[in-house]
């Protein structure tokens, strides 16, 4: 995560600048490329790295959310087949009220999603996310009557 933490430190304004952190989350439909507890590792905020990296600068690398946190960037989603644990580690990592915004959290785009209704309630409700996806967005608006 380091050489990415580079990239978007060298890269926060002016043309072509970062404009978020992604694509990061988690896909169990995908496990023969990387355990759960894998991707877990590399999505989740890991207080004790990061308090680690506070100490001896960027010797330590941050998860993505915790980049996402620190530049105050959107988050870019993706989340298949791994909906509880997806929102406990977005909840763990403070991005359950506002987008994350106490946390330093911008909120963001979940793409890929496939989920249930009930799932895509939890995200909108609890992380303040929009869908890239156009079944979710027909969905989302025929549930609440928006046209």
């Amino acid at each position: 995560m380091l050489a990415i933490e580079k990239l978007i430190r060298a890269n926060l304004s002016g043309p072509g600048r970062a404009v978020a952190v992604g694509e990061c989350g988690l896909d169990y439909d995908r496990l023969h490329f990387a355990d759960k507890e894998t991707q877990k590792k590399a999505f989740r905020c890991d207080f004790l790295q990061s308090a680690l990296e506070d100490a001896l600068g960027d010797l330590v690398s941050r998860a993505q959310l915790e980049i996402a946190k620190k530049f105050h960037l959107p988050l870019f989603l993706h989340s298949r087949a791994a909906h509880t644990d997806f929102v406990t580690l977005l909840t763990e990592a403070g991005m359950h009220e506002n987008g994350g915004e106490a946390v330093g959290g911008k909120g963001g785009v979940a793409h890929s999603f496939t989920g249930e209704i009930s799932e895509m309630e939890d995200l909108v409700c609890l992380i303040l996310l929009n869908f890239g996806n156009v079944k979710c967005a027909y969905v989302y608006r025929c549930r609440w009557g928006i046209t």
